[in-house]
């Protein structure tokens, strides 16, 4: 069920990634726009809410209101850090919640009031005109200094819980991080390739305005393309065999069918490996061979050195277990 749930949610992350990318989208205002969230709106309820009344007859009635609600957001991680003392399960890392708590209280509060953010950032916005324009950008980095807290927060549990957790769980726990990864892939191949695909065809254009032939620059770019996403690609298709290979283990792990999808995974790596260094190597040297009628080469050598250790990674993982289940069956004839 987890994998086959899996499979559509990364065809529909790619089809949003090259439709992302085809909008020409700016990644930059989408990521200042996710950092601030949803710290920016609910700062902006928080002061609609306050000002809710009539202004003349003194406190407005919606201010008591949007202050307890403020407050107590604010007070809700260490809510839960006190719940988790009561329940004597607190853990060394979940005192970060009173952290997150005391972040809240200034960053909520420059949410509701923006215009406090100019004495917070005074020095930057001397040197500009338009001072308010920089805004989105200031808040940003206040909601990205609240995420930092609960993704290290996040990461420190789940280091708690592998640690803690035995076999059975342990499997389940790779097969989501390898979910993770597998999104990660896609991401790489349909936004970051494919954007940086339409990027050089945008620039290859506005460079040459003389009418000349472009068709072998727009040849090469798409192959550029190809070398660039097929190590991604690889990466999708590993974790693909590595799924049929923690199934089969869970199942019996010193079965024949678990030899047959290590070995499998085995001779996949070494081939995806093969073929993303040959391909490197023939796109370099096929346009070195066409330089003569290209306007636009690429000088860059790009070495996919995160998918390359990726793959050697599961390359030895399976060898691995290759290995244990020889020794395994070594000693059984010795018995």
């Amino acid at each position: 069920m987890f994998r086959k749930l899996l499979y559509p949610l990364l065809a529909a992350e790619a089809v949003f990634c090259i439709i992302f990318c085809l909008c020409n989208f700016s990644s930059a205002d989408i990521l200042v726009t996710a950092s601030s969230f949803p710290f920016e709106q609910i700062g902006s309820l928080l002061r609609a809410l306050s000002l809710t009344g009539d202004p003349g007859s003194g406190l407005a009635p919606g201010n008591g209101l949007a202050l307890a609600i403020y407050v107590g957001l604010c007070l809700l991680p260490s809510l839960f850090l006190l719940d988790l003392v009561r329940r004597s399960a607190f853990k060394p890392e979940d005192s970060l919640l009173g952290l997150l708590s005391l972040i809240l209280f200034p960053v909520l509060y420059l949410m509701i009031n923006p215009s406090s953010l100019e004495k917070l950032f005074s020095a930057q916005m001397t040197v500009v005109q338009d001072s308010e324009t920089l805004f989105p950008i200031y808040k940003a980095i206040l909601g990205g200094t609240v995420w930092s807290v609960v993704i290290g927060y996040l990461i420190l549990r789940t280091l708690r819980l592998f640690y803690r957790s035995g076999q059975a769980k342990l499997w389940g726990y790779l097969e989501k991080l390898l979910a993770l990864l597998a999104g990660l892939f896609v991401l790489a191949a349909f936004g970051s390739c494919f954007g940086e695909l339409l990027s050089s065809i945008s620039s290859l254009r506005a460079g040459n305005t003389d009418g000349g032939g472009l068709s072998a620059d727009y040849i090469f770019l798409v192959l550029r393309f190809i070398v660039d996403v097929l190590p991604w690609l690889a990466n999708i298709v590993t974790v693909h065999f590595l799924f049929e290979l923690i199934s089969q283990h869970k199942r019996e792990p010193y079965s024949k069918e678990t030899v047959l999808a290590a070995d499998r995974l085995s001779r996949f790596c070494v081939f995806s490996l093969a073929a993303v260094i040959l391909s490197n190597l023939s796109y370099h040297l096929l346009q070195l061979l066409c330089a003569r009628i290209l306007r636009n080469i690429s000088g860059t050598i790009s070495i996919p050195v995160v998918s390359i250790c990726f793959v050697l990674a599961v390359l030895l993982f399976t060898r691995l277990l290759a290995e244990n289940h020889q020794l395994k069956s070594d000693n059984e004839l010795f018995i």
